[in-house]
């Protein structure tokens, strides 16, 4: 069974990779490497220390895993690495000590990675 729906995930993700991807080019240091990814967004909320919350939208790329590759290693997102899509430039993070990025699936076929705008030339 878990084969199954592994290739259903693999299935589905490369369905999703040719009608709903963008190109993007992702960066660490002075490495980079171009890929397709889906955009998408995650809403954390952070306690404010008040007794309240605040509400935070990250902007989210889900990235095939084995495509992140750099140099000639495959790499985990990392916090600080940048992902450019057009004129538009985002850091990969995430709020309040949450890591940079999740498993975008069970079968591990994916990751669902967190960012923020932080230029945008236009």
């Amino acid at each position: 069974m878990s084969n199954l729906l592994s290739d259903a995930a693999t299935y589905l993700d490369g369905t999703l990779r040719s009608v709903a991807s963008e190109t993007v080019t992702y960066r660490r240091g002075q490495q980079t490497v171009s890929l397709v990814a889906r955009p998408g967004q995650t809403v954390f909320r952070i306690d404010d220390g008040a007794g309240g919350s605040m509400r935070i939208v990250a902007h989210d790329w889900i990235v095939t895993a084995s495509d992140l590759v750099l140099g000639d290693a495959a790499v985990l997102p990392e916090r600080g690495d940048r992902i450019t899509h057009g004129d538009r430039t985002y850091e990969v993070l995430a709020p309040g000590g949450e890591p940079p990025w999740r498993w975008h699936d069970r079968s591990h076929v994916a990751y669902r990675v967190h960012s923020k705008l932080v230029s945008a030339n236009g």
